[in-house]
């Protein structure tokens, strides 16, 4: 089962890599962000295109399926 992490914990990092202005330095965050946390890949997507609503019971139904 993937560990999944606190909700508010993820979004505080990608809040974080979406203030980047620099567009290449975003870029590099994200791909080393996606590396380290592949298992919340799809949050991370979700998340940076303004589709955040929901996101915490998405992952908990989720998380629920590989137990």
């Amino acid at each position: 089962m993937p560990f999944v992490r606190d909700v508010q914990v993820v979004e505080e990092e990608l809040a974080e890599i979406a203030a980047i202005q620099d567009d290449l330095t975003k870029f590099e965050r994200i791909v080393a962000w996606s590396a380290i946390h592949p298992d919340e890949v799809v949050f991370a997507v979700r998340f940076l295109s303004g589709r955040s609503k929901g996101l915490e019971a998405w992952i908990q139904q989720h998380s629920s399926r590989n137990e």
